[in-house]
């Protein structure tokens, strides 16, 4: 949620536009739903908000909100707070395997109860959610488990749940895009260096879907783009 997040600097464009002040580089989306204040204080003191709006258009440093709600004058400098996510084409692809066909379809549909997560084909997930004995475990390319088991019903599991929400925000902030090149992703990943000196790099450990980097210890992100 949005409390104990910092607000974003943001500019009155006109009556019924606003300027964020950030864009696709820190995962903006568009769809997504911004809360505007006229101090940093209401902001995050949890005052009403002067105005929302929904994400229209995404730069790379900036994004153009729409706000259908405002009043007849607004300050010229706002401070805003994302209060829903649009993840779009940035959803974290799932693919459900074993258990019977009416638990597969059960999972998945809890999974469409969740924004940030899309059912897919084996083919074209990242990770997968394996059913077995009215479990299910979420695990990687290489079968390795991740987490641990959940109970299946209705809903996911809470623990599942929040592990999943965790990985899909690392997953749509590491896929970085550049508007203006649509066709050319940039794609990163976070790896561990033995030293300065020693280029040789490994994963980090993974634990309850979250990189695992211990104090002190040296970290690379390597950043690749197709052009």
């Amino acid at each position: 949620g949005p409390l104990g997040h910092p607000p974003i600097l943001a500019e009155r464009v006109d009556a019924n536009t606003a300027l964020l002040k950030i864009g696709a580089a820190s995962a903006v989306t568009v769809g997504s739903r911004y809360d505007f204040f006229g101090t940093v204080t209401s902001a995050v003191g949890g005052k009403p908000p002067l105005a929302s709006g929904l994400v229209q258009d995404v730069q790379p440093d900036s994004a153009t909100v729409q706000l259908t709600s405002a009043p007849a004058t607004l300050p010229s400098i706002l401070f805003a707070l994302e209060r829903s996510h649009a993840y779009g084409d940035l959803k974290l692809q799932i693919a459900i395997v074993g258990g019977t066909e009416t638990q597969r379809a059960q999972l998945e549909a809890a999974l469409a109860k969740l924004d940030y997560v899309k059912a897919v084909k084996q083919t074209a997930a990242t990770y997968w959610l394996e059913v077995k004995d009215a479990e299910v475990q979420l695990s990687l390319a290489d079968g390795s488990s991740l987490g641990y088991p959940a109970k299946l019903g209705t809903d996911l599991d809470d623990s599942l749940a929040l592990q999943l929400a965790r990985l899909a925000h690392a997953h749509a902030l590491l896929a970085l895009k550049n508007p203006k090149r649509t066709k050319s992703p940039i794609t990163a990943n976070i790896v561990l260096a033995k030293s300065e000196a020693d280029s040789t790099v490994t994963s980090p450990a993974m634990r309850d879907g979250e990189a695992r980097v211990a104090l002190n210890q040296t970290y690379k992100v390597t950043l690749f783009n197709t052009e």
